[in-house]
């Protein structure tokens, strides 16, 4: 039911008149994304927001679900999640084709500083591209996800 609602409501944002910083700064990544090549995956959706913003919502193969939002105007947001603390700050690429996040956190007492990409490949796949920094140890990881074809 609740994959049902938010693929209604990516559905509408995609037709849905928007505000003309939000069609340039996020607008293509919006809709329902999974992990290409498996049926029971967790599912991502992102959903236009007033500001311009993006709403994330996972939902696992059991129906819970996880949110967050992603301001896109560049000004720097508080983070307190999952036991780390500081800040993010998103905005477009120069040529507006990817989504930049920058955020500096506190994990457990460890500092880190972390970039993520989002950008959407020819083939139309959105890929999520993050680089973490912890002290002299950096760590990448990729993530790609496929447009969801059926919503039942």
């Amino acid at each position: 039911m609740g994959i049902l609602m938010i693929a209604a409501l990516a559905a509408g944002a995609l037709v849905a008149p928007v505000a003309s910083a939000q069609t340039a700064t996020g607008l293509e990544f919006v809709g329902c994304w999974t992990t290409p090549g498996t049926e029971t995956a967790a599912r991502l959706c992102v959903l236009p927001e007033p500001g311009p913003a993006l709403r994330f919502v996972t939902i696992a193969p059991d129906g819970t679900q996880r949110e967050s939002s992603l301001r896109l105007d560049g000004e720097r947001t508080a983070i307190d999640a999952n036991g780390c603390e500081g800040w993010e700050q998103a905005r477009p690429s120069a040529d507006r084709e990817r989504l930049v996040v920058d955020a500096q956190l506190t994990c457990g007492g460890v500092a880190q500083k972390r970039t993520t990409v989002f950008s959407i490949t020819p083939a139309g796949y959105f890929l999520q591209t993050t680089g973490t920094g912890i002290a002299m140890v950096a760590n990448t990881q990729l993530q790609m996800y496929a447009p969801v074809t059926t919503y039942i």
